[in-house]
């Protein structure tokens, strides 16, 4: 697999050095236009396919610098392969503390709407 970076034929511009395809086209053309379909980011072993909005924000300026996978590819200490990072909501601990709080606060609710007791099994509390 032939790697060609955009970055090699577009010299001085604040472009990913990462950003390319992972092969040549029929006609051998190297430079791609930004945003396109075909460009891969390239930083890690597993080349990735970037949204439009992604190239021409990130990849084509000078915020690639901040970029996790150009970060990590650039220092060396690049993993095997790349673990992105797991939205905080799709977590089981936080979905488990959604349930405790929505039950904290159905019992709250009848707490108040029972007049301020509440019978638990003949027990007034």
């Amino acid at each position: 697999m032939t790697h060609v970076h955009i970055a090699a034929a577009r010299q001085g511009l604040a472009i990913c050095p990462h950003l390319g395809r992972q092969e040549v086209n029929a006609d051998g053309e190297v430079q791609r236009p930004i945003p396109d379909g075909a460009n891969r980011c390239l930083a890690l072993s597993d080349p990735i396919r970037l949204s439009p909005d992604q190239q021409r924000l990130v990849c084509a300026t000078e915020r690639h610098r901040a970029c996790r996978r150009y970060v990590l590819a650039e220092s060396g200490a690049a993993p095997a392969t790349f673990e992105p990072i797991r939205p905080l909501l799709l977590r089981p601990a936080i979905i488990g503390a959604l349930v405790v709080l929505g039950l904290a606060v159905a019992l709250a609710i009848g707490y108040l709407l029972s007049g301020g007791s509440l019978v638990v099994s003949g027990i007034h509390l």
